[in-house]
């Protein structure tokens, strides 16, 4: 039996990649790819923006992948509705994704065994909407991908379920943000946007494993639920026997990054005090707007007061350098940017 290993958000970090396929055998010490490995990619394996530059990841890296399911990063390549914006992104990289996207490389989900693997996790009621008593993992990825590409290659690509795009109230600062048609606090987050958060109160139906919301380190946030994003690093699981047991594990941020949290501005979202509502780790920072303590929350800091929503930024100067060199390529003039996404989806033969 093939082992299997499921990556977190890798967001185009070569070096932590590679540690975390050499840790569970997927490569060998030459970076040959070990076929008796399968590795699934679980959404966010590339960042689009940020001034990131990853067109020479994807080539090298995308090779080993097996299986890949689509983050919310990925959607900016192909239109759907992400936080990231236009700016700041490498378009070479764009192509040769949507190019393996075209040629069907690209998934929104898949089962190992009797698990379930989306980047974000399915909430029970959209499971109990598209699936009534539906607990067959398998079944239930292969009607995830069935309903995401019989819509988009329709002529009603515009009905497309919000299963596939909805934020989640702890989210919805992004998606009012850039996308005003979004509910400013949806009830629930699709596969791509659901927050580790919306499962308090809550069991998952079938057993999953999901990305998109960082941990400090891979867990069970519930015993059929395993979360494996990290902050600032590269989390995974793996199993030898088709799922029947995990091993988590996670290649640690580099010490020479320093602080992670680094400075934060605001997204200008403002909503009432719903500090009895949150869990996270206290931190050392204040509220700009309005002084209060502020907790860390999946990749922002929230306000116990006025429920401001503070995002990290580096202000490395070779961050800034690779955002300048960035933008180059990319409009800030948002119809400029819009213009030229309509002529890159026009490559998109859904």
């Amino acid at each position: 039996m093939k082992r299997t290993i499921v990556l977190g958000d890798i967001h185009a970090e070569g070096d932590k990649l590679e540690k975390a396929l050499l840790h569970v055998g997927a490569i060998d010490a030459n970076g040959n790819k070990n076929p008796d490995v399968h590795v699934i990619a679980n959404g966010d394996f590339l960042n689009f923006g940020y001034g990131s530059k990853e067109a020479d990841f994807y080539a090298r890296w995308f090779g080993m992948v097996d299986h890949a399911n689509l983050g919310n990063h990925e959607g900016a390549a192909i239109g759907a509705p992400v936080h990231n914006g236009y700016e700041a992104r490498d378009l070479d990289c764009e192509r040769m994704f949507r190019e393996d996207y075209r040629n069907g490389r690209w998934q929104i989900a898949t089962a190992v065994g009797g698990w379930l693997v989306t980047h974000a996790g399915i909430h029970p009621e959209y499971l109990e909407e598209l699936f009534p008593g539906e607990r067959d993992v398998a079944v239930i990825a292969e009607g995830l991908n069935d309903l995401y590409f019989d819509t988009l290659t329709s002529d009603n690509r515009n009905d497309l379920h919000p299963v596939f795009y909805q934020m989640c109230k702890w989210r919805s600062g992004w998606g009012t943000r850039a996308w005003p048609q979004f509910d400013t606090n949806p009830p629930k987050g699709g596969v791509l946007w659901l927050d580790a958060k919306e499962w308090d109160g809550i069991t998952s139906p079938v057993p999953q494993i999901i990305g998109h919301s960082p941990q400090e380190h891979p867990r069970y946030l519930q015993s059929n639920l395993i979360a494996i994003d990290v902050y600032g690093g590269v989390g995974f699981a793996y199993t030898d026997d088709d799922g029947e047991t995990w091993e988590l594990g996670i290649i640690p941020p580099d010490p020479k990054d320093g602080d992670l949290r680094g400075d934060y501005y605001s997204t200008d979202t403002k909503t009432h005090n719903f500090s009895d509502d949150l869990d996270g780790w206290p931190s050392e920072e204040l509220c700009p707007e309005c002084q209060s303590s502020m907790l860390e929350d999946a990749d922002c800091l929230v306000c116990t007061g006025c429920g401001g929503r503070w995002q990290e930024y580096t202000d490395d100067p070779e961050a800034d350098a690779l955002t300048s060199a960035a933008d180059d390529q990319w409009p800030t003039d948002r119809e400029e940017a819009a213009r030229l996404m309509e002529e890159l989806m026009a490559e998109m033969p859904y």
